[in-house]
């Protein structure tokens, strides 16, 4: 199994131009932590993690460095050209010879760590006077993780092609109003400044509104008037930026006051991030795609003839299904067979009564900076599957709700409920996100037709998939509205000799045969209930049972708590035992626990094998 991550500037410690970044690690996606850790990783949490890496990997990268150069190194004040020289190559190749010595292979120690606010990182890359971010080129690098019997390996690949060509990062700037003026001095020098002309609105006092209706509406875009009266406007606070551009044949000059959210009273401002990406997209085409890394906002290009960051995938077939049935009838395994091979794009939840909207969806939460408390947006189950799979259009991913009728649907769901009515796998009805989910979104989605006009839409590769046990239906029930939303697959509990459910339970000196049991137990248990909600799955157990007392406490205890307790003294009542003179006697869950309680245990299994159809359920 391996998996890839394509280096960006931020992960390399050679740029492709200069500007000043002063980060020192790697950031990882959340599919690699999964990858690397099996959700064994919880945030606030970070473990040290061990690769084999490969000399002949750094030296290849060396010599493509060498052959790339110039290049740029840089710090959070600073970058620094490099060009050939001696020192520069001996200081890379001697990194390879402190960490590898003789050695085709070694191993590389680095801390993985998982962050309160959701980033992850590998950090701590110095080890043995080594540094992997120092062969790591912006663009043209990419890691390979891989699991082996033997551990982690590492792969360094140099020169490596995404598709038919590389993405390029053309605009990259931690300040908003910054990364906005950076974007519009890109196309200014590209010739292409006036592609949104046809959506220029003039007001009275020269401002330019650039505008269309449902994509975008920037006001007070742009102003039409002389540097002097800019200085004079910008006394005492910088309004607009002093830097004019030739905008229709005048001069004009670019707002600062953008903001990526709205007011906490509600307000909206008048510049916003989504309506800038939606405006260049409309403008300058869909190649074009803004991510958000950390606190630096980027706009990309796709040089690939489709980028994939904003192709919409055609309807996929992506469903929500209710997995329905007895309990350990195989729900789950059915749901695991669906996403098999691709668990790191699956993103599961358990419903229970206390879950909420906020548990499902995501709340503000008080976190530790430092010393200092501060709170920040904490996504759950729902959210993290949306920016997933609105991220990663081409691939699909996997919400996956274990037990929903456990928990109180309608509170959970809340207004999310009417993003289940879908056409074209798209939701037919967004809605409008709250303040803080919608700055969450906005600060995470690359893609952000997902928070369009501040609404929300799940795409067409988000399947939701449940499972609900049928004994369970009446915990918290649905209504009629909610389910038709889903598509509904009964899960029969079905077994044969021999698969994955064909247990043996050991009693004394006995071998009980699970599937036999259940050929017997099933039909008592319609018989007394007049349902089959309440029957046992193949599942119910997972593995062989060597001590009767674990029989008894998940298996007779579960028998006599939900079927036969309300039917003592009634001829529904199944829980009989077959005495030595032949007689059939009723006994209780406590009898089962006294020095007799595994004769008890045999003699009820030997009355079942008297009920019809005859089995034989004591196999020794």
């Amino acid at each position: 199994m391996e998996i890839i991550k394509s280096i960006k500037r931020q992960d390399c410690g050679l740029k492709l131009s200069a500007g000043n970044s002063g980060e020192t690690s790697i950031n990882l996606s959340n599919e690699i932590l999964l990858f690397l850790t099996n959700g064994d990783l919880n945030r606030g949490e970070d473990i040290d993690i061990t690769f084999t890496v490969f000399r002949d990997d750094f030296v290849k990268a060396i010599c493509f460095i060498i052959n790339n150069l110039p290049l740029y190194k840089t710090t959070s004040q600073s970058s620094e050209r490099v060009d050939y020289s001696y020192s520069f190559f001996n200081s890379l190749y001697s990194q390879v010879l402190n960490l590898f010595e003789e050695e085709s292979t070694t191993l590389y120690t680095v801390n993985l760590f998982y962050r309160l606010d959701g980033r992850i990182y590998l950090r701590n890359l110095r080890y043995n006077n080594f540094n992997i971010r120092d062969f790591l080129v912006e663009s043209k690098s990419a890691l390979k993780f891989i699991k082996t019997p033997a551990g982690l390996n590492l792969r360094l690949i140099s020169d490596y092609e995404v598709g038919e060509s590389h993405d390029e990062l053309i605009v990259s700037n931690n300040i908003l109003c910054n990364f906005a003026y950076d974007c519009f001095k890109y196309f200014y020098d590209n010739d292409s400044f006036d592609k949104f002309v046809p959506y220029i609105i003039i007001t009275g006092d020269d401002s330019v509104r650039v505008s269309k209706q449902s994509d975008f509406n920037l006001v007070g875009l742009f102003k039409y008037t002389t540097a002097a009266d800019i200085e004079r406007r910008n006394s005492p606070h910088r309004r607009w930026f002093t830097e004019s551009f030739q905008l229709q044949g005048k001069e004009a000059f670019l707002s600062t006051q953008w903001n990526a959210s709205p007011h906490a009273d509600g307000s909206v401002y008048q510049l916003m991030l989504p309506d800038l990406i939606s405006m260049i997209k409309c403008c300058y085409g869909n190649n074009y795609y803004y991510v958000k890394n950390g606190n630096t906002h980027e706009l990309w290009l796709s040089n690939s003839s489709t980028s994939t960051t904003s192709v919409i995938k055609p309807y996929n077939n992506s469903t929500q299904k209710i997995y329905f049935g007895t309990p350990g009838g195989g729900k789950s395994h059915t749901v695991n067979d669906i996403v098999k091979d691709k668990e790191i794009r699956a993103i599961r939840t358990t419903f229970h009564p206390d879950t909420d909207y906020a548990s499902f969806v995501g709340s503000y939460k008080p976190i530790m900076d430092g010393d200092n408390i501060i709170y920040s947006f904490r996504p759950q189950a729902f959210t993290e599957a949306y920016v997933k799979a609105w991220n990663d259009l081409a691939n699909d991913y996997y919400l996956i709700i274990e037990e929903i009728s456990r928990g109180n649907c309608a509170q959970i769901f809340g207004d999310l409920f009417q993003l289940l009515d879908r056409k074209n796998g798209y939701s037919e009805y967004p809605i409008k996100a709250d303040a803080d989910l919608r700055e969450y979104l906005e600060n995470n989605l690359s893609n952000l037709d997902g928070i369009k006009d501040g609404k929300i839409c799940l795409p067409p590769n988000l399947s939701i998939l449940a499972t609900m046990n049928t004994s369970d239906q009446s915990l918290f029930p649905m209504d009629s509205a909610f389910k038709r939303r889903w598509d509904w697959e009964y899960v029969p509990s079905q077994y044969k000799d021999g698969d994955d459910s064909d247990f043996k339970i050991t009693i004394g000196d006995k071998e009980i045969k699970w599937h036999a049991f259940l050929d017997k137990i099933n039909p008592a248990i319609k018989n007394s209930t007049d349902s089959e909600d309440k029957q046992l799955g193949a599942f119910f157990i997972k593995e062989d049972i060597s001590d009767a007392s674990q029989f008894k406490s998940k298996v007779m205890f579960y028998l006599w708590s939900e079927i036969c307790k309300e039917e003592y003294g009634t001829n529904n009542n199944f829980f009989r035992r077959k005495t030595d003179d032949g007689d059939y006697k009723e006994f209780t869950f406590n009898e089962l626990y006294t020095s007799d309680g595994n004769k008890i245990l045999i003699d009820f299994i030997k009355y079942l094998e008297e009920l019809e159809p005859v089995s034989k359920i004591i196999i020794q």
